[in-house]
């Protein structure tokens, strides 16, 4: 009888049976453990709390994964791998985006704007590394080539 009543939900969440009786079921936070986290290895996501899911992959890799509302737009960010980072440093780093998203920032705006060198800025960062190791000046003056597509540089002249 038990089973036909709507008002009797039953959620079995990482094999643990919880009934609630015409009530919500209380959000919880910190559900997982670093035991769970490291056996676990049926692929799925399995959530922590406060949008923060531990992410199995069909080939075993583990990944932590937070889901965050950004400007009123759902995201999701990559807080790293399992092995590399623990559940207590996904928890930080998660708190730590909730807190920013929750005051008007960007989680997400630190990885968008971090500088790629392009290969030129990164080649002529390596010649002034190497210059004093060069035996021979004649090769100290030469930087990278540049190509038909790069603009050339224009003279003082105007020219």
């Amino acid at each position: 009888m038990a089973d036909e009543n709507p008002r009797l939900t039953e959620s079995t969440a990482y094999g643990q049976a919880q009934r609630t009786r015409g009530k919500q079921a209380k959000r919880t936070h910190n559900k997982l453990s670093a035991a769970f986290a490291r056996t676990v290895s049926k692929p799925g996501r399995y959530g922590d709390g406060h949008g923060l899911y531990l992410l199995v992959q069909p080939s075993g890799s583990k990944q932590w994964v937070q889901r965050i509302f950004i400007h009123g737009r759902r995201r999701e960010l990559g807080l790293g791998g399992f092995p590399l980072t623990t559940l207590a440093e996904a928890r930080e780093a998660a708190l730590a985006n909730r807190r920013l998203a929750r005051k008007g920032g960007d989680p997400l705006a630190d990885k968008r704007t971090a500088a790629v060198p392009t290969f030129e800025e990164a080649a002529r960062a390596y010649i002034e590394i190497q210059r004093p190791a060069w035996s021979n000046l004649k090769h100290a003056g030469n930087g990278p080539r540049r190509s038909k597509h790069t603009p050339s540089r224009v003279s003082e002249s105007g020219a």
